[in-house]
């Protein structure tokens, strides 16, 4: 489907309304903005027309704004562009941008990498050449993105190939916002997910080393190459409430973090890292970023407007800092220590209950996890629960 056409048909397969939305979080009582949903960006055989679209969000009197393209997360293997209930979007059209948000193609046992990556190069070039027409500048163009989003778009910024499928290159991307990845090196992570054949990464990469290196954002970062700033935000891995570990596998993701931001730096990007990972888990990073009480979500301000500021030659305003490590204490600490075990209580528990019992038995877990059962399971009832893992978050001191 052709550019033109694609516009064209937005009435039949959305909406266009100017809408007040009310922000709670935000100084504005009220703010207007179109949105423009389910727009084609190109087509895929045997594939549902919903995950080669995208939506367009555009603040009101929008004239040459810029715009912030946003990828999902999900495993590669499920999650959606809705931004509807998301605290960034208003945030973010309160800034002035324009904001996008595609679907990809998810894992099956036929779509793999690269076809993930290849729809989000498919969606930037489409955004690129129609932007203008919603109030966008296309030379102004940021990406960010989730967990398998954040892999997704560093991946398109720093591979040559992806870009130059769509004809476009790295000088097309002012920007890049990782939100919490696990993917930064994918032949180390995959290598450590060798007890685990049947996860999400296995799903969308497979076995073979070479797809590994070629999904690696580590790997593609090469020294002539002028690559735009990024900004990478990382929160608490998932691990059972046990103080020592837990302080041991997150210095191991900082490690990652701290090697990829090194490497690129070596380039001359600028890299700057928020570490998080004290108060925050892989969801709440997210959810929360929009938030203006958020301190991640004041260091994306600063990224954003710094950033901003520099390629429209502006008045520059404060730079973000290069490294950030947040913290919070009293009342807001307990409640971090119930998000952190509410999550991982949701994710170790589907990833290892296999008896379906919303429990974890011992033979259920694998490998070292055997010798930490008595530990992980407080009320000694021969079975590990959602309140034994919050119960065990909740005894956490700070670090």
């Amino acid at each position: 489907m052709d550019a033109q056409r694609s516009i064209g048909l937005v009435g039949l397969v959305g909406f266009l309304l100017w809408m007040p939305l009310g922000c709670n979080h935000l100084d504005e009582n009220k703010l207007y903005f179109s949105s423009f949903l389910n727009i084609s960006y190109g087509a895929a055989e045997n594939v549902d027309p919903a995950l080669t679209s995208l939506d367009i969000h555009v603040p009101r009197n929008a004239r040459d704004a810029p715009v912030l393209v946003f990828v999902h997360g999900g495993s590669w293997a499920f999650g959606d562009k809705h931004l509807y209930h998301s605290t960034k979007l208003p945030f973010l059209l309160s800034l002035g941008y324009v904001v996008v948000s595609p679907n990809y193609r998810l894992s099956t046992d036929t779509i793999k990498h690269p076809n993930h990556v290849n729809d989000v190069a498919a969606a930037l070039r489409w955004t690129v050449d129609n932007i203008k027409n919603f109030g966008g500048d296309p030379g102004g163009i940021y990406l960010m993105g989730h967990s398998a989003g954040a892999h997704l778009v560093s991946l398109l910024t720093l591979s040559d190939e992806f870009l130059t499928n769509v004809g476009l290159d790295q000088s097309r991307i002012q920007g890049v916002v990782m939100v919490d990845t696990a993917a930064y090196d994918m032949v180390k992570t995959m290598e450590s997910l060798s007890n685990t054949p049947s996860s999400y990464f296995h799903k969308a990469f497979g076995k073979k080393l070479e797809t590994w290196i070629h999904a690696s954002p580590l790997h593609q970062i090469q020294e002539n190459r002028d690559y735009p700033p990024f900004l990478v935000l990382v929160a608490s891995p998932v691990l059972m409430p046990i103080a020592d570990q837990l302080k041991t596998i997150r210095e191991r993701k900082w490690e990652r973090v701290v090697e990829f931001s090194e490497r690129l730096r070596q380039t001359g990007a600028s890299v700057y890292t928020v570490d998080a990972m004290q108060y925050k888990s892989h969801r709440t990073i997210n959810e929360h970023l929009g938030n203006r009480r958020d301190l991640p979500t004041s260091v994306l301000q600063q990224f954003l407007e710094f950033t901003e500021a520099s390629r429209t030659d502006q008045s520059l305003p404060q730079e973000p800092s290069v490294a950030s490590v947040f913290s919070v204490q009293g009342s807001e600490w307990h409640t971090a220590r119930r998000d952190l075990g509410d999550y991982t209580a949701d994710v170790v528990i589907r990833f290892r209950d296999q008896n379906g019992d919303n429990r974890i038995d011992r033979s259920e877990l694998q490998g070292i996890e055997v010798t930490y059962f008595e530990g992980w399971d407080l009320d000694s009832d021969g079975a590990i629960s959602k309140e034994d893992i919050v119960r065990g978050y909740e005894k956490l001191e700070p670090n």
